[in-house]
Order: C-alpha cells, then structure tokens, then sequence
C-alpha cells in the first residue's frame, strides 16, 4: 500500500530468489505464519503498521525478513473560515481566509456553485456582481480524505443608491423630569443595520427601541445612523434636557 493511505486494507505481493521456497508472513509484529503472494488483511485499525516476509527453502535455511510500513489515515480534514467580507457590503471584491485541522492539507475553493478547484489561503475574488454570493473550502489530506465543505453567504450591494437614512420617531419630552429615555426610529432601508451613541460615545450596535436609565440632570444628546454593507448615513440627532426636580 502507499505509506499513507485512508484503506484499511491492505495486499502484499512478494516473490524470493529460490523459485522452491515457501513464505512466512508477520503483520505488526505477530508471530510468523505460513503465507503465499498475494498477502492481504482488511480491516486494519487507524495509525501505523507494518508487514514483514521473509522465505524458507526445502533444505531449512530461512532468510532474513523483508519489511514494509505504512500508516492508515481515515480521519477527514475539517477547515475552518478566519477571515470573510461583510454580510452585506457595498464592495465588489471579497477575500477568504482559512485554515485546517490538518496542517499537512491543501485546500479546493468554490465560487458560487463552480466546481472544486485547487486553492490557498487567502484566496481572493474581485470585479462580483451585484446580489447574493457564497464561498466554500474544503481540505484534503495526503492519506487522499477529503473533508466536508464550510461555505460563507455574502450579498454584494454597489447600486449608488446612496447611504441608508435614520428617522427618529419618538423619544423624551425636550424638558424632561425624568432620568431615563427610550427612543424609537427606523430606516429607508430595511436591511440596514443601527449604531447609536449617546452625549458622544462611540457609536456601537443598537436596536429600536433603544433605552437608557439613570442618566444624569443637564442636557443629553441621543445619535442613531443606519449601516448597509460598508456604508453608514448620517445620524439622526435628538437633544433634550432632564431635570429631576421639573414639575415638583
């Protein structure tokens, strides 16, 4: 068999210098028995074995052994994705990462349903259409096990429409008297994504409605803008100002 391979059988064909003698076979170090050419087993476990023969001629003289080693290798490579584009994004190019459990495997890519073909990491597409796309990567060792596919969905969106727009819908009373604030809003875009900030923090995910608590007397100031892909739009702004004592 090759010296690594993914059968868990195994044949043996041999031949000796004596064209009378008769053969003694040991696999993975078992006693020698009595066997002819082809010698064949089945069902051998995983990892690493080895075969030996050796001759026997009718005058009783036995010759050295011949030995052969070999490592059985049934385990299929996983890959794993490290590194892909956006969800959605507004750019026509995309870059792949990966890497696999088996750091002797290559690697065979796929672009949108196109067949297997050969690949490294990373590998990377450009000029992609507008719409939905999806990447997949699998490996393949030497002992010939290929690995299932791990596929990436991503949706491309260049159409110039512009970046998606934010409206806040409803949020605290401009004098306020109270230390917490809710605020609703929506977007143009219904697949659009929302940040918000408050008094200028950073801006990080958010969702409608977005609410805060025991925030401080003084003047505030809420911001949400819409992501679509790459794009975020402008933010909406809301100011108003709490005070606790208001209305006593």
């Amino acid at each position: 068999p090759p010296a690594l391979t993914n059968s868990p059988s195994a044949s043996f064909a041999f031949t000796s210098s004596d064209a009378t003698a008769t053969f003694e076979c040991s696999l993975d170090g078992a006693a020698f028995a009595a066997c002819t050419s082809p010698a064949s087993s089945t069902g051998l476990a995983e990892g690493a074995h080895s075969f030996s023969v050796r001759a026997h001629d009718p005058a009783g003289n036995t010759g050295a052994a011949a030995a052969y080693s070999w490592t059985i290798d049934t385990v299929a490579p996983t890959v794993a994705l490290t590194s892909t584009p956006p969800a959605l994004t507004n750019s026509p190019s995309a870059s792949f990462a990966f890497t696999s459990s088996d750091a002797t495997a290559s690697f065979e890519c796929s672009l949108d349903g196109a067949a297997f073909a050969a690949c490294a990491s990373p590998a990377s597409s450009s000029a992609l259409a507008d719409g939905a796309h999806s990447f997949s990567v699998r490996a393949h060792d030497p002992a010939g096990n290929t690995g299932a596919a791990t596929t990436y969905s991503w949706t491309i969106d260049t159409s110039g429409s512009g970046p998606p727009i934010v409206t806040i819908s409803d949020g605290p009373p401009a004098l306020s008297g109270s230390a917490d604030a809710t605020f609703t809003f929506a977007s143009s875009d219904t697949t659009a994504t929302f940040e918000c900030s408050l008094d200028g923090a950073a801006f990080a995910a958010c969702t409608s409605p977005a609410s805060y608590t025991g925030l401080a007397d003084g003047i505030h100031t809420f911001q949400v803008r819409a992501v679509r892909g790459g794009d975020a739009g402008p933010a909406a702004s809301y100011t108003w100002t709490i005070d606790t004592g208001f209305g006593l």
